[in-house]
């Protein structure tokens, strides 16, 4: 498929929503032949829907009577700024902040009082992880990760890929034998802890203010973390209320009704779920800092202590921004249907164009806590890798603690697409790749 015949599918989906459809056209006037594939795609796709969950978040929030919204980095960083711009159109008045959080620095906090319940978020699966990217979560060095890996007799092992399987083993061996590991994990705890509590009271969160965050959303363990690290410091229990793009399940013992969701929901939206990819939202929606490792205290000013490497797609976001100012400015209204939203991503994340796959597949991401290893978010597979991408053998691999070993991808489908092109065999592997996904979410909802 040429490009613009795909641009043409987008377009046709948009007119349905005139007002949608009238901001692409000038926005596009506007851009003339400065203009390249990126804009086009991301004014047709990612515009248009990032607007509409921006204005459900406001309108939500007032419904709701909340006086204050965080934005929370790095996802929120282009919600934010879309929030600042869309706010005086639909006649809303609330406190919207932007604050520097991340998993990393929220879960080593909340280890100086969970004790040895940390293992439960710690040891848990992504790609390509290591038992040296295990213990770099909780901030261990070298010579203490090491230390550790002696214990418990790993220290041939420290940078073998490791299956979910693999990973499980290891949890139930730390939890058995880890004894300098649970000592070392308290120690650098509580640095991180007595930082994060400075910060949330800088920030206002201790404040006696009706407010909530906004977020990329997906598993709801960064509100669930902001909470348990509240409540514990202001011996009260803290419920942190929440807007998301999507929730695939609520954390065990959270109150369901503090996770307020757009597009996708808890054991639901199967089909959504299917076609979408959380690795390229969050390359796409992210901000050009580096993510937040800690903070400082400058006469009295507490700013985050972000990682020195940056965000490696610092330039194509700060082009993200610009292209949203744009189509947010000749946008007059939003009303543009959940049922259009889903058409534009399951196209494009669902089934990619090579040059989508391409030149969007080739932005970086890491999905561990600490981005020690950046790729593709399509990563670049060749015919054998595909080959243990099929339905069975993938499962045999991720669950039976076979020998092999997965290159995982960010985005699947713009991994097979790069490969294969829109070919007959690029079909059948992006259904087995549909059928894996939905065995998965059809698996998690049965249980529950």
């Amino acid at each position: 498929m040429i490009p613009e015949e795909r641009l043409h599918q987008y377009n046709s989906i948009l007119k349905a929503s005139p007002n949608h459809s009238e901001a692409l056209r000038l926005s596009l006037e506007q851009l003339g032949k400065q203009a390249d594939y990126y804009d086009k795609s991301f004014l047709h796709v990612y515009a248009p829907v990032m607007t509409e969950y921006v204005s459900w978040v406001l309108k939500r929030a007032k419904a709701d009577g909340i006086n204050r919204l965080y934005f929370l980095a790095r996802d929120g960083w282009l919600m934010y700024e879309l929030a600042k711009k869309l706010m005086p159109k639909l006649g809303i008045v609330i406190d919207l902040r932007y604050i520097h959080v991340s998993r990393y620095v929220l879960r080593n906090a909340e280890y100086h009082f969970i004790g040895r319940k940390c293992i439960d978020s710690i040891c848990v699966g992504g790609i390509d992880i290591t038992f040296e990217k295990l213990m770099k979560r909780c901030a261990l060095s070298d010579e203490e990760i090491l230390e550790v890996a002696k214990e418990l007799r790993f220290e041939d092992r420290l940078k073998e890929c490791l299956s979910y399987a693999q990973i499980q083993e290891l949890k139930a061996r730390i939890d058995a034998f880890g004894i300098s590991f649970f000592e070392m994990v308290q120690e650098h705890s509580e640095y991180f802890y007595k930082s994060i509590t400075d910060y949330f009271e800088y920030v206002g969160l201790t404040e006696n203010i009706v407010y909530a965050i906004v977020d990329s959303g997906w598993l709801g363990t960064t509100a669930v973390s902001m909470g348990n690290i509240l409540s514990h410091m202001l011996k009260r229990t803290v419920k942190v209320n929440g807007y998301y793009f999507g929730i695939y399940d609520i954390p065990k013992n959270a109150d369901g009704k503090c996770f307020k969701s757009y597009y996708l929901h808890p054991n639901k939206d199967i089909s959504r779920k299917v076609r979408f990819s959380i690795c390229l939202f969050e390359t796409l929606f992210s901000s050009p800092e580096g993510m937040t490792m800690g903070y400082e205290n400058k006469n009295s000013v507490i700013k985050p202590i972000c990682s020195g490497a940056g965000n490696p797609n610092e330039k194509l976001l700060r082009r993200n921004k610009e292209l949203l100012m744009l189509y947010e400015g000749y946008l007059k209204a939003g009303d543009l249907s959940i049922g259009i939203v889903t058409k534009l991503l399951s196209l494009f994340m669902g089934s990619p164009t090579k040059m989508e796959a391409k030149l969007f597949g080739s932005l970086q991401f890491c999905d561990d806590v600490l981005e020690l290893q950046m790729q593709n978010v399509a990563a670049n597979w060749d015919m054998d890798e595909l080959k243990k991408q099929g339905f069975l053998r993938k499962v045999t691999i991720k669950f039976f603690n076979s020998k092999e070993k997965l290159h995982e991808s960010g985005w699947p489908e713009g991994s097979i697409v790069k490969l294969l092109g829109n070919s007959v065999k690029c079909r059948w592997a992006l259904f087995n790749e549909r059928l894996y996904k939905r065995g998965m979410y059809v698996r998690k909802a049965i249980k529950v």
